[in-house]
């Protein structure tokens, strides 16, 4: 396919577009402005902190046509929820356009128009599932509000255009149903980075656009040729959509006739790098993500309106009322017009107003946010930030905001503040000449808002300490019986929040970081201060080296923190030592024992002499071989032969079939300087695994990966060396994407 050839189609795709669209007297001038710092992307924490709206505008682009008497803005924005999504229906009333020298205009709100590319794949390799993909590109159209017009285009190794865009949904529908499968390759690089930019030209009359790209995601020639088809590759096409202030989304749908078709790390990969959404899965799952991009479409708005601005730069923002007539937070919005169209002066300045919206608590940074509105900022001086406990009437902090604007986004640390407490923020916009500014009744101008402080509670747990309590044996002497105690392990443990967990379990591991012994539970017995509590099990290791675990679990069973401590278990004496030990503590049993030891050693004296003389009465070296008496030495087992081969990996260079017989371990593997270096799999780390062998065992260890490291699907531990069993073989996955297999070399 060449590029004549693809912007050829591409033309006729946007002729219907452009015959129709309006002809505007001047040259329209696009600026993408710096929005005020409102409040788009904060966290809503319903029953905690409630904001003031439901909705926050979030300005998209605006366009400016200057004319004769009058100057032409059209300021596009999308909706938003307070977690940053698109709020699909918002019942806006009215809107206004107000700047900062007072001046206010009536705007008119619409729904613009969107248009969205529909790209169908119809090489071979879609020939079984040509009848699902029909069905899911007419779920996407059915589920589109009426303002979206659609594009259909086939593609292939060549690209036709099957109905330029339209309103009219049912024409859309046609041109899915006939659409028809060759026995050709899949130019999909090519095809997506010229339809991207075609949708770009749109942005001189609207920046809606985005395309859905249904396809197995595979860029080749053929199924059995193989080879890349497309001259771009994935990155230049990332690069078309995203460049310029406004990129075009492109969402993925993975359709195929197996599964193990479909490259899902490319077409999500695609998704996300140019903000769009994926679907790899069944109906449910494309359904639920049309559904999302066309909540997506029917949260954007146009709000047009005509201005008389003088000569310059301006700034303001939009004002937005639903049908109960709640405000919305303010967007930020700003123009600059090219001519003074001034014909009268400007209404005189609105007095101060102050006012507090999208408030707001940050809990990961345990910080209050909310912005603050002015009108008539020129008079004001300053902006005196309080938080009040409305219950001991006392100020809890205190900020100053200098030089305030039309908007700005306040943000106060939290930390002062007591948990489960209710406050009043108050804000009091001061004058050049550090008074007060009073309100149309004399009083003090002030905006307030009431908030209880409730911040997130986690669970922490350190183990300062261990103990052991394992006295030495001691004797009965009635029944002339040792008596052992019964070792326990003392922990002193530092919580904060403990009312959180259900139960503290705990378990031990020996220096192969293998569990000894069974699960155990702790109960705190006593308290030493707020957060530090001590806590007694019974322990019955051998000497040696451990490590303990403590976790504190929830009622759900779910790991809220754990905490370990390394600690050396020494045994007190042998039995017979302790013996001893207690014979010296007692003189009569010492005397005892003295008489007993003498008495021993003098039979076992003569017992040996006599058995000496024996010996040397016989003659073993006339009847025994002359190496009788050599014992063999054993020698140490020899490492099995085992062979690592790479199955599947994005880095093709490595992918082998025969593998690589390992003679020499440690064996590294990661992404550069390592025995097996996968260059071209970005989800592999710098040095990502090491197998190794030690006592008969092979052992596979995760460096510290992004991606993880699977045992038979199954992640292993960070650090912790995990056995190989090579007698049935290993399946290894590095990563998401790349697989090994590691078994036994046989003979």
């Amino acid at each position: 396919m060449t590029c004549d050839y693809c912007f050829q189609v591409i033309g006729s795709l946007f002729d219907s577009f452009f015959m129709h669209a309006t002809r505007r007297s001047q040259p329209m001038k696009k600026h993408f402005f710096l929005l005020l710092p409102l409040a788009l992307l904060s966290l809503l924490l319903p029953g905690q902190i409630k904001a003031d709206t439901p909705a926050i505008p979030h300005v998209i682009d605006t366009q400016v046509s200057e004319g004769a008497e009058s100057l032409s803005l059209a300021v596009y924005f999308t909706m938003m929820d307070g977690s940053g999504k698109p709020y699909a229906e918002v019942p806006l009333q009215t809107a206004t356009l107000q700047f900062e020298n007072g001046s206010s205009y009536p705007a008119t709100l619409d729904k613009p128009a969107f248009y969205m590319a529909l790209l169908l794949d119809a090489s071979g390799s879609m020939r079984d599932v040509l009848g699902e993909m029909k069905e899911a590109a007419i779920a996407a159209i059915n589920a589109a509000p009426e303002e979206v017009q659609f594009a259909v285009i086939r593609f292939d190794e060549q690209i036709d255009l099957l109905q330029a865009f339209t309103n009219d949904h049912s024409q859309a529908i046609a041109a899915v149903n006939s659409m028809e499968i060759d026995n050709s390759g899949t130019c999909l690089y090519d095809v997506a980075t010229t339809t991207t930019q075609a949708l770009q030209q749109l942005s001189q009359d609207t920046p809606y656009r985005s395309m859905i790209l249904f396809s197995d995601g595979r860029d080749e020639t053929s199924q059995t040729a193989g080879g890349a088809c497309s001259q771009n590759t994935f990155e230049q096409l990332v690069a078309v959509a995203t460049e310029g202030e406004l990129p075009v989304p492109i969402h993925t749908v993975g359709i195929a006739g197996s599964q193990n078709r479909i490259d899902a790390a490319a077409l999500t990969s695609l998704s996300q790098d140019t903000g769009g959404l994926s679907a790899v899965g069944d109906q449910d799952v494309r359904d639920q993500t049309f559904k999302q991009i066309m909540d997506g479409v029917r949260a954007q708005w146009v709000a047009r309106a005509r201005l008389m601005p003088s000569l310059g730069y301006h700034r303001g923002m939009l004002l937005l009322t639903q049908e109960d007539q709640r405000r919305l937070a303010p967007a930020g919005i700003s123009l600059t017009s090219m001519r003074d169209y001034v014909v009268a002066p400007p209404p005189a300045a609105a007095p101060v107003s102050v006012e507090i919206s999208n408030f707001t608590y940050d809990r990961d940074a345990d910080t209050l946010v909310f912005d603050v509105a002015l009108t008539s900022s020129e008079k004001v001086g300053t902006l005196q930030i309080e938080i009040i406990d409305k219950i001991d009437n006392v100020q809890a902090a205190r900020q100053i905001q200098n030089r305030p604007a039309i908007s700005q986004r306040i943000i106060m640390d939290a930390s002062p503040l007591t948990a489960d407490r209710r406050y009043l923020v108050k804000v009091h916009p001061i004058d050049f000449n550090g008074s007060t500014i009073k309100d149309g009744a004399g009083s003090a101008l002030e905006a307030s808002h009431e908030f209880r402080y409730d911040p997130i509670k986690t669970l922490t747990m350190q183990i300062d300490s261990v103990a052991i309590n394992d006295q030495k044996a001691t004797i009965d002497f009635p029944s002339l019986r040792i008596q052992d105690d019964e070792p326990t392990i003392l922990f002193s443990i530092h919580v904060t929040n403990p009312d959180l967990a259900a139960h503290y379990e705990g378990r031990f591991l020996n220096q192969e970081n293998q569990q000894v012994g069974e699960p155990f539970h702790l109960i705190f017995s006593t308290q030493a201060g707020h957060d530090n509590f001590k806590a007694q099990t019974p322990l019955s290791l051998e000497g040696g080296h451990y490590r303990v675990f403590v976790h504190a679990m929830s009622a759900n069973g779910d790991d809220l923190a754990s905490a370990d401590y390394r600690f050396r278990y020494q045994p007190p004496s042998a039995p017979l030592v302790q013996t001893i030990r207690a014979w010296q503590d007692n003189p009569l049993l010492t005397i005892i024992s003295l008489l007993l030891l003498i008495a021993t050693l003098f039979f076992g004296w003569r017992l040996g002499r006599w058995y000496g003389m024996r010996k040397a009465k016989n003659t073993y070296k006339e009847w025994l071989p002359a190496d009788a008496l050599l014992v063999p030495k054993g020698k140490p087992a020899a490492m099995p032969r085992v062979r690592l081969r790479v199955l599947e990996s994005p880095d093709k260079s490595i992918v082998n079939g025969s593998g690589q017989l390992l003679t020499r371990l440690p064996f590294t593997i990661g992404r550069d300087e390592s025995d097996l270096s996968i260059t071209n799999d970005r989800h592999v780390s710098r040095r990502h695994a090491t197998i190794s062998y030690e006592q008969g065992i092979f052992y596979i260890e995760d460096n510290g990966s992004s991606n993880g490291t699977f045992v038979n699907e199954a992640r292993i531990a960070v650090r912790q060396p995990t056995p190989l069993s090579v007698d049935i073989g290993a399946k290894i996955r590095i990563g998401k994407t790349t697989n090994l297999s590691f078994s036994e070399e046989t003979e």
